[in-house]
Formats: C-alpha cells, sequence, structure tokens
C-alpha cells in the first residue's frame, strides 16, 4: 500500500491520540463542527477511507470492506464541502481521482495505469448513469462485486479488460434528486438503477444548518489512515458470534419492515452487506481484524440514523419518476393520435409544436415511447426534414409521396 509517508513525530503522537480516542468518531465530531447537517456523510466517508485502505482483505457477509456512498441533495447544501474536507483530512491525493461525470471507457486507461487503485468522487453520477449508451452501471455493479471488467465492442481485437485488483475502487458519488430521475427513451433510468444498482450504495442526504466559513481540513487524520495501512491485519476478518447476530436479525428486521415497498424493498434486501462493511472499517481504524460486538452495534446505529432518509429520498424520487413517466406516455399518445388525424407523413417540427415540447424530447423521450405503442410509426428524413410517419406498411404507404426515401431509409422487419 503506498501511501504519503509519515510524518514528523508531534504529528504521529496525534494521529496515534485519534486512533486511541476513535478515529471515525473523532473525525465525525471534527467534520460536524465544519458542516454541521452532514453527520452520518461524515461518518461514512470516514468509513470509506479505511474501507480503501484494507480493500484487498475479506470479511463476513460483505465481502470486502470497500465503500459506496452516494450523497443526495439539492445543490449548495454542503455535498461537494463535506466531500472534500473528508478527501483532503483523510486520503493522500494520489489516492483520489475526482471526476465530473465517469464513463467506464475512460476509466480504462485510467485504472489499468494508476500507481494504486483510487477513491472515484463523481461530482455527477446520476448523470454519469443517464448518459446515452454508457454502462457505467455495468462497471460499478462489477467493481462492487470484486470481478473484473471487460469493455466489449465488435472489434474483439479493440476489446478492453480491467484486471479484478484493478477493479477495487471505493466511489463517493454526488447527485441532486433531480439528476436521479432522468428518464431514459423507454423508462426511468432511476427505477433501471434502484432494482440492483443504487443498492450498492450507502445512500444519504443532508442539509447543512449553517455556512462554514472555511474549509479547514486535518491532515492528522491522514496521518492516522496511514498508520492502518501500514498495521499488519489478518488477510480474512473474523466476526465475533454476538456481532455476527446483531448484524444478520437487524438486517432481516429492516427487510421485515420495509421489504413489502417497491423501492424500499430492493434497496434493504443487502443492508447487511452495508452494516458488514462498516463494521469492518470500525475494526480496523482500532487496528484490529476482529469485528467485535461495539463494532456491530457501531454499524448498525449508523444505518439506523440513515435509513428513514434515504429510504425517503428513494420513494420521493421514484414517485417523481412515476409522475414523469406519465406524462411522456400522455403525450406519446397524444403523438399518436396527431399521426392518425392527418394519416400522412408530418415534420417533426410541426409535431414537437402541436405538443409543445422541445425537438429533443420529442426524439429522446416520446417518439420511442410512442413506438413501442405503436409499430406502424417510423421516422426518416427527407434531405434535412425529419418526417415522422404513422401509416407504414398500411395502404396508405404505398401512395405516399415519401415512399421511395422511406422504402430506401427504414429498416424493414425480414
Amino acid at each position: 500500500m503506498r501511501t504519503s509517508g509519515i510524518a514528523d513525530q508531534y504529528k504521529l503522537e496525534e494521529a496515534q491520540q485519534l486512533l486511541e480516542a476513535g478515529l471515525i468518531e473523532e473525525y465525525t465530531k471534527f467534520a460536524e463542527k465544519q458542516a454541521p447537517g452532514w453527520k452520518t456523510a461524515h461518518t461514512v466517508l470516514a468509513c470509506l477511507a479505511v474501507g480503501h485502505t484494507i480493500r484487498d482483505k475479506v470479511i463476513p457477509y460483505g465481502g470486502n470492506p470497500r465503500i459506496f456512498t452516494l450523497l443526495v441533495a439539492p445543490t449548495r447544501t454542503g455535498k461537494t464541502f463535506s466531500t472534500t474536507l473528508a478527501m483532503r483530512s483523510l486520503l493522500p491525493p494520489d489516492w483520489i481521482l475526482n471526476l465530473a461525470t465517469a464513463t467506464p471507457e475512460g476509466l480504462i486507461e485510467i485504472l489499468n495505469n494508476a500507481e494504486t487503485v483510487p477513491v472515484l468522487v463523481i461530482d455527477e453520477l446520476g448523470k454519469s448513469l443517464a448518459t446515452e449508451y454508457s454502462r457505467l452501471d455495468h462497471f460499478i455493479l462489477r467493481a462492487y462485486n470484486d470481478e473484473e471488467w471487460w469493455h466489449i465492442v465488435r472489434d474483439k481485437n479493440k476489446r478492453r479488460r480491467v484486471p479484478r485488483e484493478r477493479m477495487r475502487v471505493s466511489i463517493v458519488g454526488m447527485s441532486t434528486p433531480k439528476t436521479l430521475i432522468y428518464t431514459s427513451p423507454r423508462q426511468p433510468l432511476f427505477m433501471h438503477a434502484i432494482s440492483g444498482l443504487l443498492s450498492r450504495f450507502i445512500v444519504i442526504s443532508g442539509q447543512l444548518t449553517k455556512k462554514p466559513k472555511y474549509l479547514e481540513p486535518d491532515t492528522t487524520f491522514r496521518v492516522a489512515i496511514e498508520i492502518i495501512a501500514n498495521t499488519p491485519l489478518k488477510n480474512r476478518f473474523t466476526i465475533d458470534n454476538n456481532a455476527a447476530e446483531e448484524i444478520l436479525n437487524t438486517a432481516d428486521s429492516l427487510v421485515a419492515k420495509y421489504g413489502d415497498l417497491e423501492i424500499a424493498g430492493n434497496a434493504v434486501r443487502g443492508i447487511h452487506e452495508h452494516m458488514a462493511k462498516l463494521a469492518a472499517c470500525h475494526a480496523a481504524s482500532r487496528l484490529e481484524d476482529h469485528i467485535e460486538i461495539e463494532d456491530a452495534e457501531f454499524a448498525i446505529e449508523t444505518i439506523q440514523h440513515n435509513i428513514g432518509i434515504s429510504l425517503g429520498i428513494l420513494e420521493d424520487a421514484a414517485e417523481i419518476a412515476d409522475i414523469k413517466t406519465a406524462r411522456t406516455r400522455k403525450l406519446a399518445l397524444k403523438l399518436i393520435a396527431i399521426l392518425n388525424e392527418h394519416g400522412e407523413p408530418l415534420n417533426a417540427r410541426y409535431i414537437y409544436r402541436r405538443l409543445r415540447i422541445s425537438a429533443q424530447e420529442l426524439k429522446n423521450d416520446v417518439l420511442p415511447l410512442a413506438q413501442s405503442l405503436d409499430e406502424k410509426i417510423v421516422e426518416f428524413y427527407d434531405g434535412p426534414k425529419h418526417i415522422i410517419c404513422g401509416m407504414h406498411g398500411t395502404d396508405i404507404c404505398r401512395s405516399c409521396r415519401y415512399h421511395d426515401v422511406c422504402a430506401r431509409i427504414v429498416r424493414r422487419e425480414p
């Protein structure tokens, strides 16, 4: 494990005192003074730093201790401030990869050539997931499951691979609620993601209760992280029977409470993994490789404090996504009615003006849904004109003035 080097003796003694007092708890108190209202985020980010330090270890129930966390809140509420404070206080700069948005294709070169596997800090995780043709969701799932990643393209000679040991990233994602409910052409991305993707993240929200004066990181915490990195711990953590029972029983109770809810149920079914990761990080912060009952209780308290807030975010976003989906469906049905009313191909400009929507919303959302509802709808271009027709394959089609253009462009079923 590469570190930035142990600091002078005075700093080292201070760092050791932090470890004795409880590194994660001490960091939470420190960060809460600068960014009040984000207590759970401070705690989880401190755990993430510890977890990344011991990322190659194996822990019970969680697979490995790497943490994926997602901070969801409106703009200017403290997401970036809290994350920046944590990264500058806890981790060496060369462990961190800051990204505005991310694609797995863009990460291939970085991960394969970096000196150490980074913590990915993604400012706009929602936008990254919503990017057309992005496979970031698959990349995240592979990384979470500690598996290699293959970037598959048609040309077999250009396929790229990121080996398993290079996929052991930790992730800090940020997003506004609106970005998470971006609607893709066929279905709300949020609904697709929540089924398996977002349940891999510890979802956190917050709101600054007072505006911070300055960003004042304390690198003493970083020195404490380096001490953990240089402390020999077993490759495979063990767990106290009582600690294991507490984690599994709490997880079962959360599933019993929320499991019947469509969105929340998907989010809580793997909650034992998050608690195991937090507990393992807490144990490692004590320079121990055995998870005690106190570590389990810390993890349970952190999750229980946050679970209602995080599930509320997910349910609210899903409800808004449903509203947006209903609107798109209504517009798609109106588009079908307009095409049937005219009985001939129409210029797309006329249609989106009639529907009172943008050309982009017509092309990306409304038209694809309408085509899935009515197979007679096709689109093609006649020079610069974007044409939409609802009579493809009918008797009217044979006498249409665009018949030859349409026949050359529209892909027909064999």
